[in-house]
């Protein structure tokens, strides 16, 4: 420690008025570090009088107080000066200059110890500059009070001092609110809010009782734009009783920055009790937009979007779009979240592939819509996105895209081929083929079907396909001893063929006498371009 290190040491905790008188002469010194030290020293002194100088100087030594009063770790250490100005609130006989420069330091200086006296003058004080001042600071400083409560890690214990000075301040505060269509101050019913937690009994209460007090909260938690009170309100989705009034809130409020608070809660890996939640409730309109509003977002808001959708609405395949584009984005994670909101979502009928198919015959073209994908263009996107899905090297994720395509398979599809447009017919075919494993199996057995019109389906499905040429077995069984109606379909058929075996095979239809199944069998050869 060097001699003016000493020198100051002892300045600071000399008892002496003298000690003092020196210091204030060191502070309207123009050597800057002489400054600093003197300021220092004086708001470390427990010397009324030096510390009231340093009080009513405030303006000139503001900037110097600011930087000299920080510890080694950066945090204000106002010392005894803060202790100072809270006395001199308490007595609250000063004029309006002097009542703004100590409500000015209290905010300043952080001084959480100060509430009482502010929350008393913002509601009693006959100026109403100095009210609307002191209920300024008031919701700063509770702002910074409730940090250690909604910001606490899991597992760690509160100071039972600091919880206990909190409720205090949230009862008086309370108070206040109670008392809004007194003072009609809003950032009081903030700091109520902003210092409050969702176990507080007094805000389950003013929040339960159906009267003004649960009228003026629920319209501030709707209007206001304070962080805190945001993360209050998105904070409620992790409790599973919220009360009816703010439940119409979390669902209507539509803002931006309640969304970025809402997922901010909602999370990367949402709560058993937030899935409960959203699953019961719905979604929250501020989460609505589906893909293109979740492109909108940050990339690192995917996952929770997803989570949202996923819960609150597993049966729209808005749900698999966002979870296809957030895999698109590749984000850390991604494949984890994917694999969790795929196998919530309910797997499309083959109603909904089919309606896809024609729409996308229906629709024009993207180069005539101007270059932008139409609807139906989309939702085929996403039918070969997941099918394309089910070869994914992770194999929970593969399962999952799998189980949405559970209804497009070839067994559902055959009792309804017949009735669809022939290009439709088409299209779903090329589709099965490669999201099917078993369409060639499924053919065959129903070529064998006992039902007539399940065979009959089934020659229609390989002719449409072009799998004539791999069906010759059960369609020379068809040809040779099943009902005459199923041997001109098959006689038909094989007109779309093009191997050897089905021209073997239609040959010997046209060997037989004459009759409507020879005439079928001819034409079809004719349609080959064969001879006989």
């Amino acid at each position: 420690m060097s001699s003016l290190d000493t020198t100051f040491e002892i300045l600071t905790h000399h008892s002496s008025p003298s000690a003092g008188e020196v210091l204030c002469v060191g502070a309207t010194s123009n050597d800057p570090s002489t400054k600093l030290r003197s300021v220092k020293a004086i708001a470390h002194r427990r010397d009324a009088k030096t510390l009231n100088w340093l009080v009513n100087r405030f303006d000139k030594f503001r900037e110097v107080m600011l930087s000299g009063l920080l510890d080694e770790n950066g945090h204000l250490d106002s010392g005894y000066l803060g202790k100072a100005v809270v006395r001199q609130l308490k007595k609250a006989s000063w004029n309006q200059a002097v009542g703004l420069r100590l409500i000015n330091m209290a905010e300043c200086f952080g001084q959480a110890d100060a509430l009482e006296s502010l929350i008393q003058i913002s509601l009693e004080h006959d100026d109403s500059l100095i009210r609307a001042a002191a209920a300024e600071v008031v919701l700063s400083l509770s702002a910074s009070l409730s940090k250690s409560i909604r910001h606490r890690s899991d597992g760690k214990r509160l100071d039972p001092d600091a919880e206990r000075y909190r409720q205090r301040m949230a009862e008086a505060l309370g108070q206040a609110v109670e008392q809004y269509h007194v003072h009609r101050n809003n950032d009081l019913l903030d700091a109520f809010l902003v210092i409050s937690d969702w176990n507080d009994v007094l805000l389950q209460r003013l929040l339960a009782d159906e009267s003004p007090t649960q009228e003026t909260l629920v319209r501030r938690l709707k209007n206001s734009e304070h962080q805190s009170v945001l993360h209050l309100l998105a904070g409620f989705v992790r409790r599973r009783k919220i009360p009816g009034a703010v439940v119409g809130v979390l669902l209507r409020r539509h803002d931006a920055m309640f969304c970025e608070a809402l997922l901010e809660t909602i999370g990367d890996q949402p709560s058993p009790v937030v899935s409960i939640n959203l699953k019961e409730y719905g979604l929250p309109d501020c989460l609505r937009g589906g893909e293109s509003f979740m492109r909108s977002l940050g990339s690192d808001r995917d996952i929770a979007m997803c989570h949202a959708y996923s819960l609150a609405m597993p049966h729209e395949p808005e749900v698999i779009h966002m979870v296809l584009a957030m895999l698109q984005r590749n984000e850390e994670g991604a494949i984890r979240a994917a694999e969790t909101c795929l196998k919530r979502v309910d797997a499309p009928s083959l109603e909904f592939w089919i309606s896809i198919l024609e729409a996308a015959l229906d629709d024009e073209s993207p180069e005539e819509a101007g270059g932008d994908a139409s609807i139906a263009d989309r939702a085929t996107m996403m039918m070969n996105s997941l099918i394309q899905l089910t070869d994914h090297p992770e194999k929970l994720l593969s399962q999952s895209a799998q189980r949405l395509l559970t209804h497009l398979n070839t067994a559902e599809t055959l009792p309804v081929f017949a009735d669809l447009e022939p290009e439709v017919g088409k299209r779903l075919g090329q589709v099965l083929m490669g999201a099917d494993e078993t369409t060639l199996d499924v053919i065959r057995q129903g070529l064998r079907h006992a039902v007539l019109q399940n065979r009959l389906d089934a020659i229609g499905f390989a002719e449409t396909l072009g799998l004539i040429d791999l069906m010759i077995e059960p369609l020379e069984s068809i040809a040779k001893n099943d009902h005459q109606i199923a041997k001109m379909r098959t006689a038909q058929a094989l007109g779309h063929g093009h191997g050897t075996q089905s021209e073997v095979l239609l040959r010997e239809m046209c060997s037989m006498q004459k009759g409507s199944l020879r005439d079928a069998a001819i034409e079809s050869m004719e349609m080959r371009g064969l001879t006989l």
